[in-house]
């Protein structure tokens, strides 16, 4: 299986248009990032709303809480939308051991993925608005 390795930024196709156009194809997401804001929950709602419709889906969210960025009503929202739905779990990362600042996206479709790593969280500032770069691997 050929692995293939380019880059998006907010300054052509942003985080959003290649993000959102990744959860629609995926069988399983997994988000890990730093911070979480209302704006971001804002972008994927719909399409996470969809994507828990369907059963045979799964995610994982895990979240940073330090720094006090994370929006605690916006992790309560998102909690609310997956905590009845098997396969869908929401990971609270804690500062004990340290800043939890990752960002990654990594959608799966049966033997496929696509990771996105970078410098953008999961707000409407680092998905469209913010210079921001991001190296996306497709295996």
């Amino acid at each position: 299986m050929a692995t293939s390795i380019s880059f998006i930024s907010n300054t052509g196709e942003t985080h959003k248009e290649y993000l959102l156009n990744r959860f629609e194809q995926a069988d399983e997401i997994i988000f890990a990032v730093g911070f979480l804001k209302q704006s971001g929950l804002n972008n994927i709602n719909k399409y996470l709303k969809d994507f828990c419709a369907d059963r045979t889906k799964s995610s994982t969210f895990y979240i940073g809480t330090g720094l006090g960025e994370t929006d605690p009503d916006t992790l309560q929202a998102l909690y609310n939308v997956i905590k009845t739905i098997k396969n869908h779990q929401l990971v609270l990362c804690t500062p004990d051991a340290g800043i939890f600042h990752p960002k990654i996206y990594v959608f799966i479709s049966g033997r496929k993925a696509t990771i996105v790593t970078g410098s953008s969280n999961l707000t409407q500032h680092g998905w469209a608005v913010n210079d921001e770069v991001s190296m996306v691997t497709e295996t």
